[in-house]
């Protein structure tokens, strides 16, 4: 039998879209609990662990910071860059 799984879905505060994935309740835990993103779910891809870091932080963190989809962020902080 399985270990039960959770969907974390993050809405980016800049376009409203909501973004999610899918983990089991135990790497939930190990993460909360405190280990890094990428050892709690090395299957996950970086985006997908960004969704996961937000709603630790937006549960546990003092301050936490808005989600930003990877597509906003790139608008947001490569525009200046020459391809």
């Amino acid at each position: 039998m399985g270990d039960t799984t959770a969907t974390i879905t993050a809405t980016c505060h800049r376009c409203n879209t909501a973004h999610s994935t899918t983990v089991t309740i135990t790497q939930l835990e190990q993460h909360w609990r405190g280990h890094l993103a990428q050892h709690a779910y090395p299957s996950h891809t970086v985006n997908q662990r960004e969704i996961l870091i937000h709603e630790r932080n937006r549960r546990f963190g003092p301050h936490p910071a808005p989600y930003t989809c990877p597509t906003c962020f790139n608008r947001t902080f490569n525009q200046g860059e020459q391809p």
